[in-house]
């Protein structure tokens, strides 16, 4: 197998981290800087597949997300500069070679949501293995859609009613607050100290099994009426691609959240220029991509003291895990 090395920046990262992860690098040999290509991918043994491809109850092919990822995870372990749309690739590769042995047959359409979800954990994982590596205070926290949870239901219950309170005397005008939800939302938890680190320990690429995921899914589950208004340090909103409605998508839910955490500034009487923050990451991103996203939060002109805003104030490419820990590393710190 031929293999394919690249320079090695030996820089510090900021916070003094290492170059490498100790949970996706198991030996010295894999801590050399080397990426696997497609070609590499391709010749990996098949997978043990277990419960990945199931038959529904009105007999469609459907695909485990979850199965899908942790046998993928075990069997050929991401490494730390292996490219996250290649890795994404391989998985859709494998689920179909195994459809095909067992006569099925699916479409791409099917792996629209799985490739978001197999994103979203890599990058959960990976943050969740940051914020115990470096000790932050701030947690990037993964949310469920807007039809299985309201994210004003993070504030306590005084600051959720300002909010709540706003969505009924827009209603009496026929006016609904529409947005869906962020796929992170990035919190401070210190307060939570030695209870979360505990519920986190397992949580890491080396142990992957189902009940990773389920502890992924349901950890925001733990900050409900949790957060005051400097609680929530911002969010992160993360595609695998940007199409055009995606990036529309971004604009519109870091503009609106901008809003809401003004509108609880005035509620409150919250005198501080401090804003929430709103992110945007992709395996890829364009020049017209960055140019469009760089359009302004509505609410911020509205007012002639004070400065514009941007909708999305950064946009990160995450397209392997040390690209993620460097967006992390600017985020959190």
């Amino acid at each position: 197998m031929w293999l394919k090395f690249t320079g090695c920046d030996r820089g510090s990262f900021s916070g003094g981290l290492l170059p490498f992860l100790p949970v996706c690098c198991r030996d010295r040999t894999e801590r050399v800087s080397v990426v696997r290509t497609k070609d590499d991918y391709g010749k990996s043994k098949s997978m043990f597949m277990y419960n990945s491809i199931v038959l529904d109850n009105n007999g469609r092919v459907v695909i485990n997300p979850a199965n899908v990822f942790v046998n993928m995870v075990r069997e050929m372990p991401l490494g730390y500069e292996d490219s996250l749309s290649d890795y994404l690739l391989h998985i859709k590769q494998c689920v179909l070679r195994e459809a095909k042995k067992q006569g099925y047959t699916i479409s791409d359409g099917a792996f629209n949501k799985c490739n978001g979800d197999w994103y979203e954990w890599i990058i959960a994982i990976g943050a969740i293995d940051f914020f115990r590596r470096n000790g932050t205070k701030k947690l990037l926290v993964g949310l469920p859609n807007k039809s299985s949870f309201n994210l004003i239901d993070l504030y306590k219950p005084e600051l959720n009613y300002y909010l709540s309170d706003l969505a009924d005397k827009l209603k009496l005008n026929k006016v609904n607050l529409v947005t869906s939800n962020p796929d992170f939302v990035i919190l401070d938890v210190s307060s939570y100290g030695e209870i979360l680190m505990d519920k986190l320990l397992d949580v890491s690429f080396s142990q992957i099994d189902v009940s990773t995921i389920n502890v992924i899914d349901s950890l925001y589950k733990l900050f409900i009426g949790y957060a005051d208004i400097d609680s929530i340090y911002g969010y992160l909103s993360v595609k695998t691609t940007f199409r055009p409605d995606r990036r529309l998508q971004l604009a519109h839910e870091g503009s609106l959240i901008k809003a809401l955490y003004a509108h609880l500034q005035t509620r409150t009487w919250t005198i501080s220029s401090n804003t929430v923050r709103y992110y945007g990451a992709a395996t890829h991103i364009g020049f017209s991509d960055a140019d469009a996203l760089q359009t302004v939060a509505t609410h911020s002109i509205t007012d002639v003291k004070s400065l514009p805003q941007r909708a999305v104030d950064d946009l990160f490419r995450i397209n392997s895990l040390i690209e993620l820990e460097r967006c992390l590393s600017q985020i959190m710190f």
